[in-house]
């Protein structure tokens, strides 16, 4: 991510190996500041805890693409 400051959407679905290690790298990257899109459909491994980090870090997320991620629980989408 540090390679692309500029980056605005990013699209990780179908990506089994994504887990909330993945994203929170992804968080504390400092590019992340202009981060407005964010797909995550099919990304089976990823649970409340790496979105909690993807929505306190990455503010400016406006669309965020969440089909088929299992275990995730509707926490994750209220908090």
């Amino acid at each position: 991510i540090e390679h692309f400051p500029n980056l605005v959407a990013l699209y990780l679905g179908d990506l089994s190996k994504i887990t909330d290690t993945s994203l929170q790298i992804i968080a504390e990257s400092p590019q992340n500041l202009n981060l407005t899109i964010l797909d995550l459909r099919y990304c089976e491994q990823i649970t409340d805890m790496g979105l909690e980090e993807m929505a306190k870090r990455c503010t400016n997320l406006s669309v965020v693409r969440l089909d088929s991620c299992k275990k995730l629980s509707t926490r994750a989408l209220i908090d």
